[in-house]
């Protein structure tokens, strides 16, 4: 199918679906339960052709399974959009597609159809769609939420979502609560060493973030334990993690020996992988490193 007639057929689908929303049918009516986020045969063959690199066949199973009300084969699509795959990038039809994977219930496109209405400022649909997706049980959609709430300063109502979201286990709850626990937000106050523990609990999720958090709290000693050994441990595991800014502070501790012996040719790795990423700190550290190439150390941070 060329892109031309794909791009027909779809926009025959949307003109097919609108009419059919516009036609009487309510999004409550239309939306009463949670898609399964697996299921659909054409949607698992597709997947395999997606994982093959075979778009353009994979497209042609995911047009059966929309043609059969899939959210799933929705969201698949919006995404070969999205990322350009056996279809030109076209972020009108990411839009489309995860509108209608969200009226088919698909719980990851009501997530991603709410992040696109509280980008374009049209905050009652997002809430909307957040509220559908987080009593289908995403998490991300709850967070949506929580960060609605603490905006509009309902900080009790953040709480409670806030809860549900680390009581499921979801990681970035974690270290949003240490967020709140470091800046003093939500109503509460304060708390380095409440947020220490959330930072740490993230951090052995293997979030990169938070393992920069236990890092610099280390590093300082803000929950009231200073260890340089620690730190850099935590920045090591961060830049491994792909955290730019701890590739930098992991390469300044290693040519300065503190937390552990000087590595000049370690932290000139991870300063030129931080410097590639436009880390302009460490192109700064380079630059005074080559400027003396016999020196066994950078100067000191600030």
């Amino acid at each position: 199918m060329s892109d031309r007639s794909m791009r027909q057929a779809i926009y025959r689908l949307i003109a097919v679906s609108t009419a059919f929303l516009l036609g009487g049918l309510s999004l409550n009516a239309a939306a009463q339960h949670c898609a399964p986020a697996t299921g659909d045969q054409n949607v698992a063959i597709a997947d395999e052709l997606l994982s093959k690199n075979e778009s353009r066949r994979a497209y042609v199973y995911l047009n059966l399974a929309r043609e059969q009300g899939s959210g799933e084969a929705y969201r698949y699509t919006a995404e070969m959009f999205e990322k350009a795959r056996g279809v030109a990038a076209d972020p009108s039809m990411v839009r489309h597609m995860f509108s209608f994977g969200a009226q088919s219930n698909d719980a990851e496109s009501m997530f991603r159809t709410a992040s696109d209405f509280y980008e374009r400022g049209l905050k009652k649909d997002g809430d909307y769609w957040a509220r559908r997706a987080k009593d289908c049980g995403h998490m991300g959609a709850v967070m949506l939420l929580v960060k609605q709430a603490s905006l509009d300063r309902r900080n009790e109502e953040a709480r409670l979502l806030l809860s549900m979201a680390i009581d499921a286990g979801y990681s970035p709850a974690k270290f949003y609560l240490a967020e709140v626990y470091d800046k003093g937000q939500l109503g509460l106050e304060k708390d380095y060493q409440s947020a220490f523990k959330w930072y740490y609990m993230a951090a052995k999720d293997g979030q990169a973030e938070a393992m920069a958090a236990v890092a610099y709290y280390f590093n300082r000693g803000l929950h009231g334990v200073q260890d340089d050994t620690a730190s850099l441990h935590w920045y090591h595991e961060a830049a491994k993690a792909g955290h730019v800014e701890s590739m930098t502070a992991y390469g300044w501790m290693l040519a300065v020996g503190k937390g552990g012996a000087v590595d000049l040719a370690e932290a000139d790795h991870y300063f030129r992988k931080a410097a590639r990423k436009g880390d302009k700190q460490a192109v700064r550290f380079m630059q005074e490193f080559l400027k003396k190439p016999g020196s066994t150390s950078l100067p000191k941070e600030g």
